[in-house]
């Protein structure tokens, strides 16, 4: 899947590609057989979990290509109100992009999850790609091809959507020191944190927490 051959043309991080990157490489979340689109790999499962894990908040965006008649109650029920394995899901941004296209803004993600909740509405999914994990996007990206992730989606990424002291105390401990530099800026974490980062092994995290 990541081999220096199909990395992305345009991708704009201007890192050159070595075998170390591979070392503990794993996908965050997985993709259905029938689905295109995103997947995220990292190195650090505890990030892996914040971003896919079953209590995660972070927004994963996707294209719906449906046929069948949705009517004004089934887009209601498509917003709030289904139940899975009987549990109830959480609240759902859907809304039209053309005329058989629908978006899906989801903070869960359960097996087949938009395929059922379109079924239980009267809709036939056809076709369905994820354009977006927190504020990583799929943008220009071809199928079969791959990029690292820039600062910006690496750092503010975690800092902004992952915010809770909780989340923050296990980025903390990341074995990424750009993760563990991003929750040393961010103005949220705790003094404990903090105080725990400033005696950091990376000069870097260390002059994060001085630039406070």
């Amino acid at each position: 899947l990541v081999k220096p051959d199909n990395q992305f043309s345009e991708d704009k991080s201007k890192k050159v590609f070595i075998r170390q990157h591979l070392k503990g490489l794993a996908p965050a979340g997985r993709l259905d057989i029938d689905t295109t689109g995103l997947l995220v790999l990292t190195q650090d499962g505890r990030i892996a979990k914040k971003l896919i894990g079953q209590d995660t908040e972070i927004e994963k965006e996707y294209l719906v290509r449906v046929s069948g008649t949705l009517t004004e109650s089934g887009m209601e029920l498509l917003h709030h109100g289904l139940e899975l394995d009987g549990k109830a899901l959480k609240p759902a941004k859907v809304s039209w992009v053309n005329e058989d296209q629908l978006r899906f803004v989801l903070r869960e993600g359960k097996k087949r999850q938009i395929r059922r909740m379109c079924e239980f509405v009267g809709l036939s999914v056809t076709g369905l790609k994820r354009v977006r994990i927190g504020r990583v996007t799929l943008s220009k990206l071809p199928i079969g091809q791959w990029r690292y992730l820039d600062d910006n989606q690496r750092s503010t990424k975690l800092s902004k959507e992952v915010a809770t002291p909780e989340v923050l105390d296990v980025l903390a401990g990341s074995s990424n020191w750009r993760v563990r530099r991003a929750v040393a800026r961010h103005e949220g974490t705790p003094p404990s944190i903090i105080k725990k980062l400033a005696r950091d092994t990376d000069s870097d995290v260390r002059q994060a927490v001085i630039d406070r």
